[in-house]
């Protein structure tokens, strides 16, 4: 009498063997430190690995299946407690670009207290100081003037138009293409008549 072994489902997995899932503590704190610099070298000094062996062995935890495994789980972890997704700093990047700060002023000129900005007004904020001085010496009279420094427009144009790639860089070479031409073709020659004087 023939006795057959039960087929296993194709679809069931076999359990993974405890040794693949954990990290030891290096590895762990490695992670950890890859995550906050997105730097393997610097990240393995971090986690107690020599200046000496840094680099190499960055190189071979990078490569771990698990390990990287676990990076690309915590980088995207520590995104999503940051709320900070591509269509979110996209959002970021058109606030800063298309605002209008026209409407922090009064008619008079005077700042807008900050409750009635805008939020495209506030994200385009990147700096505020209060300076209190004597404009016209001797007159006994303080002047307050507030500094407002906004985020650069441009910066942000430019990096909405290469997302979205209506800029294209471009490179021009000048040149004798006709001298370069030749060049290349000479070395092309001196090639083959090496490989031939090899044979």
């Amino acid at each position: 009498m023939t006795r057959h072994r039960p087929v296993k489902p194709m679809n069931e997995r076999r359990p993974t063997h405890p040794a693949v899932r954990t990290l030891n503590a290096r590895q762990q704190r490695f992670v950890a430190e890859f995550i906050a610099c997105q730097n393997g070298s610097e990240a393995a000094r971090r986690a107690g690995y020599s200046a000496r062996t840094a680099n190499r062995a960055s190189a071979s935890l990078l490569t771990n299946v698990v390990i990287s495994r676990a990076i690309a789980q915590g980088t995207a972890a520590a995104l999503k407690k940051a709320d900070l997704s591509a269509a979110r700093v996209l959002e970021e990047l058109r606030r800063l670009a298309f605002v209008d700060v026209t409407g922090v002023f009064t008619d008079a000129g005077n700042l807008r207290p900050f409750s009635e900005w805008t939020a495209e007004q506030r994200a385009a904020l990147a700096g505020f100081e209060v300076v209190i001085k004597n404009a016209a010496a001797g007159d006994g009279h303080t002047d307050t003037v507030h500094k407002v420094k906004l985020s650069d427009k441009v910066k942000a144009l430019d990096l909405l138009a290469r997302h979205f790639a209506l800029l294209h860089d471009q490179v021009t070479i000048e040149g004798d293409w006709d001298k370069f031409a030749a060049r290349l073709a000479s070395a092309k020659l001196r090639r083959v008549k090496r490989e031939e004087g090899k044979a």
